[in-house]
């Protein structure tokens, strides 16, 4: 009877821990998300909780093991939930950093710097890894261009889908879904005369968005914003998903 006692006891805690990290969890969708240093850091205590989570399903016996399954599960959609509202969070900080360059950039005078002087700058800041990827794109340099582009983690998931749905012909030449997304930007670079950086604003300690402002052949410019994207050596161009979803469209004959 005690060792039974025992054992119903253990089962009543750890349904009431559950119970409690779920209405936790609840609690904090209702809530603005925290910054994105929180949210990894809370992202690392819950592969821990799991961890130490599944060893005590594993323990129990019965109808206390499938009880504590459910939860477990209700924990884990909670999570991925919390993971797509971050990732929505950060989209839309994205956007209102953009905009707000925009508007602090739109007085600034037009000094273009002509095509032929785009150079390979490295990647060591985020302007000069755009003048790169830009020189890279004039020139037609698919291979250089690819080099400084990366996709969202939610883009690469479609980009990677994407390029599997091309032929074997296609994968085979290009290789990986960056060679092609370089080519039809290198396409669209033919008809740049120049370009100047307008303006920088950071979105993240990792991400900044780059205003620039592109002179085409035929004279008339426009402005536009880059997401750049430390990456562990240097800035990158990000390739967020209505860019790769356009580009789909390009390739399958849509616009």
């Amino acid at each position: 009877m005690a060792a039974a006692g025992s054992v119903v006891y253990v089962q009543d805690r750890a349904n009431h821990a559950l119970r409690q990290e779920v209405a936790a969890l609840r609690n904090d969708l209702r809530v603005t998300l925290a910054s994105i240093k929180a949210e990894n850091t809370k992202s690392a205590r819950a592969q821990s909780s799991d961890v130490a989570t599944a060893s005590v399903v594993a323990a129990l016996p019965g109808t206390a093991n499938e009880e504590l399954a459910k939860l477990r599960d209700e924990i884990v959609s909670l999570r991925k939930s919390t993971t797509t509202l971050t990732q929505f969070a950060q989209a839309a900080q994205a956007v209102q950093a953009a905009q707000a360059l925009a508007k602090s950039t739109d007085s600034v005078a037009t000094q273009i710097t002509p095509a032929s002087q785009l150079k390979n700058a490295g990647w060591a800041t985020p302007a000069a890894s755009t003048e790169t990827a830009l020189w890279a794109a004039v020139g037609g340099d698919v291979e250089m261009l690819a080099s400084t582009l990366m996709f969202t983690e939610s883009a690469r998931a479609k980009a990677d889908a994407w390029f599997a749905g091309l032929s074997d012909g296609t994968r085979q030449q290009y290789g990986s879904p960056e060679k092609v997304i370089a080519l039809m930007i290198a396409r669209d670079a033919a008809g740049l005369s120049g370009m100047q950086i307008l303006g920088e604003k950071e979105v993240t300690p990792n991400d900044v968005g780059v205003r620039l402002r592109f002179a085409s052949v035929d004279g008339k410019t426009k402005d536009d914003t880059l997401l750049m994207h430390r990456a562990t050596d240097g800035w990158r161009m990000l390739i967020p998903d209505n860019a790769l979803e356009k580009f789909a469209r390009q390739i399958g004959g849509g616009k």
